[in-house]
């Protein structure tokens, strides 16, 4: 159990440091250009954070445990299995904000799933790699 809650916290660290990169950068140059006007004014860490621990339990158990601790299985399938669900997960939150918020825009809808798969293959190529 140890070990589980371990490797959810690695997990963890990672999505945030590799997203807080993606978003520092993005952040402005795409999401508030888009956004801006749905933007709060002071961002909220204890959301982002209880986000963060929530994937990072669903990749732990989804993907981590079956496909890179329990199987030996190339990177280019683990890759695959950590896009598949960031693409299903990210795409939760943004088709559900295209059904539903008057000009959302598509642009924003297509990038945000994208970036979510790659973020979340990239994290999981990482953890077999390095942190098992």
């Amino acid at each position: 159990m140890l070990l589980y809650i371990t490797r959810i916290l690695k997990i963890f660290c990672l999505f945030a440091l590799v997203d807080g990169v993606w978003l520092a950068v993005m952040g402005q140059r795409f999401y508030r250009h888009y956004l801006g006007y749905l933007f709060a004014d002071s961002f909220a860490y204890g959301w982002a954070i209880l986000f963060y621990m929530l994937y990072a339990v669903a990749v732990t158990h989804f993907i981590v445990v079956p496909y890179v601790i329990q199987s030996s299985v190339s990177v280019s399938r683990i890759f695959f299995e950590g896009f598949l669900f960031g693409l299903v997960a990210y795409s939760a939150y943004d088709l559900t904000n295209q059904a539903t918020i008057k000009n959302w825009p598509l642009i924003v809808t297509i990038v945000d799933m994208l970036w979510g798969a790659t973020l979340t293959g990239i994290v999981v190529m990482l953890v077999q790699k390095f942190i098992k």
